[in-house]
């Protein structure tokens, strides 16, 4: 049985603009998927994987990169991010480099895979696999933040609903 979805969702406002949308691709877990990206001012990307359901479960999450962007971890002396959050890793692009940051939640580890452009042809890519282990309902974040600025202060609601970010609130699904 394929996964049915529900209509996309958009909005803006004079700080943020955000896509969602949500699939029950796990129902024979008991499990909905939504997920809301939200861009900011300052060339901030935040990504919100919403699960919802009962029980305890064990989440995979993968964030694919592209074989021309340049993905090197993070150091070990990096101060953690205001909010609790984490540097996980470094992406260069041709134009700009960027902190990719999660919650300390979970286990994060970059791994190696295939990107194929054509038939026939393979370029090794870069793989972010994040995974996390716990009851739901649960929501789930990361962000791309420019390197060249300064991090704001970010943070989950409790209940997952909202992200504060800086003095800014963001509702999420």
């Amino acid at each position: 049985t394929r996964a049915s979805t529900r209509p996309l969702k958009s909005g803006s406002s004079q700080r943020f603009s955000f896509l969602s949308g949500e699939h029950d691709g796990y129902r024979r877990l008991g499990v909905i998927h939504s997920r809301q990206i939200v861009r900011g001012a300052g060339d901030l990307w935040i990504v919100a994987d919403h699960l919802r359901g009962a029980g305890t479960h064990r989440t995979e999450s993968f964030i694919h990169f592209h074989s021309a962007i340049r993905v090197e971890p993070c150091g070990l002396g990096e101060d953690p991010v205001p909010g609790g959050w984490r540097k996980r890793v470094v992406l260069t692009t041709t134009r700009r480099r960027y902190f990719l940051i999660s919650p300390t939640v979970g286990s994060f580890a970059i791994k190696q895979a295939w990107y194929s452009p054509e038939f026939g042809r393979r370029e090794k890519q870069c793989v972010g696999f994040w995974t996390w282990e716990g009851r739901l309902p649960v929501c789930l974040c990361y962000a791309f933040l420019p390197a060249d600025r300064p991090l704001p202060e970010i943070s989950l609601s409790s209940v997952g609903n909202a992200l504060r970010i800086g003095n800014t609130i963001v509702p999420l699904c």
